[in-house]
């Protein structure tokens, strides 16, 4: 080499060619991430839309279809329809009672008021719709002049089921040392009340409960949509008796 010229450092050409891969492997998952989230962002919308069409086919066409219980509240339990892949929440205490538990003042003390204070709802032997209609209005933007366009947007609203009076719910813990496997876990149970069972006569004895909704329990719930205005449709499920005519209908269309 010629007088005066630098030579490189030993190792000089390594540490550029490992800045570089650093710098690419960092452009490549800054890539990579992008890519991820536009993905997830894509199949959220899909799936968005998915039930947005199912609730408007449920608004006009309310149907009923076998679930399992998924989870239980105190209020109720969460069912999932495995033909439509959607979970629904199904309330069964009155409309009086909170979703949460509260304090109140009883005696100048603080108590818990929970769901075992209010009337409970049996699974449904029947089920009643009422068709609501609301005027809309289309207008178009493009047009000053255009008419505005009046149209009716109708659905079918289920009409809550009413709560029993003298039947409350009890949501129940499995002893610890129960060996039954179908006992184990949380339960829901229907009770009646003490005064309720006092009143019972032997001429006039009470009707039995439904057996207790434990997780994977098999139910019918009737599914349907409720319009809500600027908040979007939502989706409704009743618990329905084994007895209704549309788990019968149902059960004769699976055989």
């Amino acid at each position: 080499s010629a007088p005066g010229d630098k030579k490189s450092a030993p190792g000089d050409d390594g540490d550029t060619r490992g800045l570089t891969s650093k710098s690419f492997s960092r452009g490549l998952a800054k890539v990579a991430h992008h890519l991820n989230e536009r993905n997830r962002a894509a199949k959220r919308a899909q799936a968005r839309c998915a039930e947005l069409y199912l609730l408007e086919t449920l608004a006009l066409h309310p149907r009923c279809e076998r679930a399992v219980v998924h989870e239980i509240r105190d209020d109720g339990f969460v069912a999932f329809v495995p033909r439509f892949h959607v979970r629904v929440g199904i309330r069964l205490v009155s409309d009086s009672c909170p979703t949460e538990r509260n304090h109140r003042r009883n005696n100048d003390r603080n108590v818990m008021t929970g769901v075992g204070d209010f009337d409970a709802v049996l699974p449904a032997p029947t089920t009643t719709f009422t068709e609501v209609r609301r005027r809309r209005e289309d207008s178009n933007p493009g047009r000053n002049d255009s008419p505005v366009a009046s149209s009716d947007d109708v659905w079918m609203r289920a009409d809550a089921p009413r709560a029993v009076p003298g039947v409350r719910l009890e949501r129940r813990s499995a002893a610890a040392d129960d060996d039954d496997e179908e006992k184990n876990g949380e339960s829901l149970a229907w009770t009646y009340t003490s005064s309720a069972m006092s009143s019972a006569t032997s001429s006039r004895a009470l009707p039995p409960l439904p057996p207790p909704l434990r997780v994977l329990s098999p139910v019918w719930v009737q599914l349907s949509c409720e319009r809500r205005g600027a908040r979007g449709p939502r989706l409704v499920g009743t618990l329905l008796d084994e007895n209704h005519p549309a788990v019968i209908d149902a059960g004769t269309r699976r055989r």
